[in-house]
């Protein structure tokens, strides 16, 4: 009895491991549900559905009676790339299963399904705007729309709805001039996404007006701080005040708008006299030209930012006037900002960095004496108080804007995070 139990329990043994063996060497379950869950001129994505047992699948594209295999993947996703915008492709998959080095495929391919490489209809820009950004200029703004090639600008005519293409950019702005002062215009902007040839446009976006206007003599004036350089060596260039060619010696100081670039532009000698020299004949920059003895009146600030189309993502909004060495803090809103403080700083000894930038961050004690730092630029560029004896009104910092202590101690109480900061 004893040895029968003994040879039935080393029989079921057997046949589990004889078992296990075999389903260890069986196929993989089909692939079922193939289908394209997405197009777009160049691509087709393929997906399906979790075979059982699998190990990975094999992707096939099918022309008539032939199949080749153009991938491996252990996903349940494929994307087929470089394809033909327009042209239809078929395709099929298979689940394997590793066994030692053999490769077990299923029984039978999933179904064959058939795709178009063709361009998605992309979605419209949205925050879309019309504000005023100099004199007789509307500047169109938005936020961008994901996976498009660019944005289509159009004018639009309310009496006959029709809309009139004017440019295409793939920046999220754009700037229309020469228009007339007064005058109401209307505008709507549309994404597209192209490939080769073909172009799928979505649609226009709510139509959105604007006035332009004419601005002072005063507000006119408003500008930012140029640079001193000096000629390298001895050159003929053109006069635009004597209308004729002259010659300069090197060493000779000139001022630039610019503080680098390539080829011939305008420049100014100190006595104002216009030139035109190749920037390469000049080194940029020696030194800032500002004057911070005098300052804009307060009309003509607010004039001058308000006409230059800024937002700002919180209530306040910070203009660095580099030419006349202020800060100016305003209140509001786009195209309705009051000044409610100014005051004088340190600006960069060869200029501050330019531009639209925001308030990253804000510390209550620093490294400059532990008083308050706000960082107003991704290159380090922060507002804090004043260095080395050096007063309000200088060009002396390495880009920094040095501030009294007390109107520095009034931007951190008051300016919140994330509030834009215009430098020019």
């Amino acid at each position: 009895m004893k040895k029968a139990l003994k040879y039935a329990a080393a029989t079921l043994i057997l046949l589990m491991l004889c078992c296990t063996g075999v389903q260890a060497a069986g196929k993989p379950g089909n692939v079922s549900s193939l289908k394209v869950s997405g197009t777009t001129g160049t691509t087709v994505t393929l997906k399906w559905s979790k075979a059982s047992g699998a190990s990975g699948y094999l992707v096939y594209r099918v022309n008539g009676k032939k199949a080749s295999r153009i991938a491996k993947t252990k996903s349940t996703s494929y994307t087929v790339k470089k394809l033909k915008t327009g042209k239809s492709y078929q395709f099929k998959v298979i689940a394997y299963r590793k066994s030692g080095k053999k490769t077990i495929t299923s029984a039978k391919y999933s179904n064959t399904v058939t795709a178009v490489a063709q361009l998605a209809k992309p979605k419209p820009p949205t925050d879309f705007a019309v504000g005023v950004n100099g004199e007789k200029r509307l500047e169109l703004t938005w936020t961008r729309a994901s996976n498009v090639t660019g944005y289509q600008i159009a004018s639009y005519d309310a009496k006959t709805k029709q809309y009139k293409t004017i440019g295409t950019t793939k920046n999220r702005n754009y700037l229309v001039k020469k228009l007339k002062a007064g005058q109401t215009y209307s505008y709507a902007v549309r994404s597209y996404r192209k490939s080769g040839s073909k172009v799928v446009y979505s649609e226009y976006t709510k139509v959105k007006s604007g006035v332009p206007v004419t601005l002072s003599a005063a507000v006119k004036k408003v500008r930012s701080c140029y640079y001193y350089g000096v000629v390298k060596k001895t050159v003929t260039v053109y006069n635009y005040t004597k209308k004729k060619n002259q010659k300069i010696k090197k060493g000779t100081k000139v001022i630039s708008a610019k503080k680098s670039g390539k080829g011939y532009t305008k420049m100014r000698l100190t006595n104002g006299q216009q030139i035109k020299i190749k920037m390469s004949y000049v080194s940029l920059p020696r030194g800032l030209e500002y004057n911070s003895k005098s300052d804009y009146s307060t009309s003509v600030k607010e004039a001058f930012i308000n006409t230059r189309n800024l937002s700002s993502s919180t209530k306040w909004l910070i203009w660095i006037s580099q030419y006349r060495a202020r800060v100016n803090v305003f209140y509001g809103s786009v195209g309705k900002w009051k000044l409610k403080r100014t005051f004088k700083v340190v600006i960069g000894r060869t200029g501050s960095v330019k531009g639209i930038r925001r308030i990253y961050s804000k510390t209550p004690s620093g490294k400059y004496g532990n008083t308050p730092i706000l960082y107003w630029s991704k290159y380090g560029n922060a507002f804090h108080q004043l260095l080395y004896g050096v007063q309000p009104g200088r060009a002396a910092s390495d880009g920094c804007i040095r501030c009294p202590l007390g109107d520095l101690r009034w931007m951190y109480n008051n300016i919140p995070v994330g509030t834009r900061v215009y430098s020019y």
